[in-house]
């Protein structure tokens, strides 16, 4: 911080004279007239030099003028690194609710799904659910064959200034679809293919959370053996 003060000095000096008057005695005697003395007062006007005392300017301080230098404030840019990690984590979170309210559509398990979800994923994926318990289905893991999900990292887009992002994913979906027998007999196989499904996805921040809100199926097809890119 700079301070500058600026001073203005004003000096002041007086000089004068003063005439003063001096009676002095002064004794003449006439060269003809020797026995006559005179006594003359000569009034003679002495110049009296004064000393005039002089006074230092005193200093005079105008108001100053003080130059502040202000910082603005800023906004603490975020980390974009861990913004990246926790949309990724938003889309797992999202894939595995879904997988898990498909296996075993439990209460805690639909709340779970409606938490990783909002907007149009939401309405869509919720109906997905809904109507596999309408129709008595659930999903069981293959035994062979694990189920997988995968973000393509390097197709992340981030949009901080309105808090979306958007990226794409491919997964192998190898979860059997069985419907329960009334009689409690082994479950009904419906379906027991595997799909390899890629989609591009749209994340929104919503309170303080990404959640999926929606996206786009890109392909679908029965999964031919071909690992999803690492």
């Amino acid at each position: 911080m700079t301070a500058a003060l600026l001073a203005t000095a004003t000096a002041a000096c007086d000089n004068g004279e003063d005439a003063a008057s001096t009676t002095v005695a002064v004794t003449t005697v006439p060269a003809t007239v020797a026995s006559v003395t005179t006594t003359t007062e000569v009034s003679t006007t002495a110049v009296a030099t004064t000393a005039v005392a002089t006074t230092a300017p005193a200093q005079s301080t105008a108001p100053s003028t003080v130059q502040v230098e202000t910082t603005t404030p800023t906004t603490p840019q975020p980390d974009i690194e861990a913004v990246r990690e926790a949309v990724i984590a938003a889309a797992i979170e999202a894939k595995e609710a879904f997988w898990a309210a498909r296996q075993e559509p439990t209460p805690d398990a639909l709340e779970r799904l409606r938490a990783a979800l909002d907007g149009e994923a939401e309405s869509s994926q919720l109906v997905r659910v809904s109507e596999g318990i309408a129709l008595g289905e659930r999903t069981q893991p293959h035994p062979e064959v694990p189920s997988t999900y995968h973000v393509d990292i390097d197709s992340i887009v981030l949009n901080l200034a309105d808090g979306t992002a958007t990226l794409n994913s491919c997964e192998i979906n190898s979860w059997i679809v069985v419907l329960d027998a009334a009689d409690g007999s082994a479950p009904i196989v419906i379906d027991d293919l595997i799909y390899q499904y890629k989609a591009s996805e749209d994340f929104a921040l919503v309170d303080d959370s990404w959640v999926n809100v929606g996206g786009a199926l890109l392909s679908a097809m029965v999964w031919d053996g071909t690992p999803c890119a690492d």
